[in-house]
């Protein structure tokens, strides 16, 4: 009997091991790290939650409204709940009856009431469990700890520490108003880590420069492998010779590099104080160079800050949501019409890419004529530093960047400029309404401040004047050594001579 009850004593020991091993614990509530085959998830428990074992991060359902649900991953700590990982951002379920299954046949399973919303592609019966590790991925495992199936591998718009991003694994940004918005981080054609604007009527790559050859760029095109991570310090390095350093470089701090709805590409860091995130690293420091960022049709200007505006002649589509751009408030009509048209000047302003044709050392009438015989032609770009001559057949890009040596000319029937004014040039978008069609383009500073206190950057800096204080100290160091040790020296020669006399 003694024996028999040592050994239930022992088992529950062993139990209560096994669980500080497999849970977590935040502001006094247990959750678990990991789902057994056979078990669930529930939308309608607020406890139906996994947690990594060293509470970084959360897995659950994630509430977008009252009745709106993604499965997520997000940091459990930080003020807004910063997700890291959907699995079904673009199809959110109901608040009700919704629920996770890891099922006997080892798929885990989103359902929506009855309906399949989302799946992994691991019906086998050797899987065991699924679990949130520390790094933030979640893992189905078989018996043995091999991972089946990895979040890592399907990530959305954001890349944790040692997750990286593949020929096969890419991000895409989340619009404010769209699950998902037109803006990619992906390896190219030329297995080059780039940023697109994948629109659904054009794509172009915007980052690195689109301007210069790969070269120019310090990107090495056609490697034998495409493959980028960054790392725990703060160092993202990819195959073709990306690489970037946070400002906050070294270890003990939670980051995340995401993609975000304006198409630019941002480093964040942690502060575990107040759960605040700051910007230690960004792709762009002029969001104007952004493709799409206005839509068709739209214009980026500084003024000072990044706005969007229609350039005369257009207005805006929806002026709650710029990535619709602007439409035109006249029809062009081609082919045996008398309709007359003229150009209206937007001077340091350009509209990257659909070019028609370009024809270098040309005067501007020549250029203006070119594009009047054109239909296709809405409008050109003269350069006045070549005199080069670019033909647009798209609004695309369109960007107003103090001393940019262009102007760009946009075809518009000549009964619009009668009627609008006598002079066709305009300096200013007039025919904006600057309350409803001009809004702000939301950036993200990078010298943002948390409580007061200086971002990374100050960190950045301090790091390199404490560096350059040591060096200046080496070197003051070596000076007075080397004087004191041929003031040694001379003094021993002329004591020998007073020998010697």
């Amino acid at each position: 009997m003694a024996a028999s009850s040592n050994s239930c004593l022992i088992l529950i020991h062993a139990l209560l091991l096994t669980s500080t091993v497999t849970a977590s614990t935040t502001k006094g509530l247990a959750y678990a790290s990991y789902l057994k085959k056979g078990s669930s998830l529930f939308v309608d428990h607020a406890s139906d939650i996994l947690q990594s074992p060293d509470g970084t991060f959360s897995f659950g359902f994630f509430n977008l409204s009252a009745t709106a649900f993604t499965l997520s991953i997000w940091f459990t700590n930080s003020a807004d709940r910063t997700v890291a990982w959907s699995a079904n951002r673009n199809r959110p379920v109901y608040g009700s009856r919704s629920k996770v299954i890891l099922k006997k046949n080892g798929a885990l399973v989103l359902m929506d009431d009855s309906m399949v919303v989302w799946q992994t592609n691991t019906s086998s019966t050797e899987v065991d469990h699924a679990e949130l590790m520390n790094s933030g991925n979640l893992v189905v495992m078989d018996q043995g700890g091999n991972i089946l199936w990895q979040s890592f591998d399907y990530p959305t718009d954001t890349l944790l520490p040692t997750q990286p991003v593949t020929v096969t694994a890419k991000l895409v940004s989340t619009d404010l108003s769209h699950p998902s918005s037109f803006y990619t981080l992906r390896f190219d054609d030329r297995y080059i880590l780039s940023l697109a604007y994948d629109g659904p009527e054009i794509s172009t790559l915007y980052w690195p420069n689109p301007d210069f050859s790969s070269w120019m760029n310090y990107r090495i095109s056609y490697n034998s492998s495409r493959r980028g991570v960054l790392d725990n310090l703060g160092q993202f390095i990819a195959s073709d010779n990306t690489s970037f350093v946070s400002a906050d470089w070294g270890p003990e701090i939670k980051r995340r590099l995401t993609l975000d709805y304006d198409g630019n590409l941002r480093l964040y860091s942690l502060n575990d104080s107040n759960g605040n995130w700051s910007v230690s690293w960004m792709a762009f420091s002029q969001p104007c160079d952004i493709h799409g960022i206005c839509g068709w049709n739209g214009i980026c200007v500084y003024k000072p800050v990044p706005r969007c505006s229609c350039p005369p002649g257009y207005v805006v589509r929806d002026p709650s949501d710029w990535s619709k751009g602007c439409k035109s408030t006249f029809n062009i009509s081609c082919g045996g019409s008398n309709q007359r048209m003229g150009f209206v000047r937007l001077p340091q302003s350009d509209f990257w890419g659909s070019d028609l044709d370009y024809m270098p050392s040309t005067s501007l009438d020549a250029c203006e004529a070119l594009c009047l015989a054109r239909c296709s032609c809405l409008a050109f770009e003269y350069k006045s530093d070549n005199n080069g001559c670019f033909l647009k057949s798209v609004l695309l890009n369109g960007k107003t960047v103090p001393g940019y040596p262009g102007t760009a000319h946009i075809k518009v029937p000549e009964s619009f400029l009668s009627e609008t004014s006598s002079d066709s040039e305009y300096t200013e978008f007039h025919n904006c309404d600057e309350s409803s069609r001009q809004v702000e383009v939301q950036i993200f500073d990078s010298n943002v401040r948390n409580g007061g206190k200086a971002t990374m950057w100050s960190y950045y800096y301090g790091f390199l004047a404490a560096f350059f204080f040591i060096e200046l100290c080496f070197i003051a160091f070596g000076w007075w050594f080397i004087t004191r040790k041929h003031s040694e020296q001379s003094e021993m020669w002329t004591a020998e001579e007073v020998d010697n006399a």
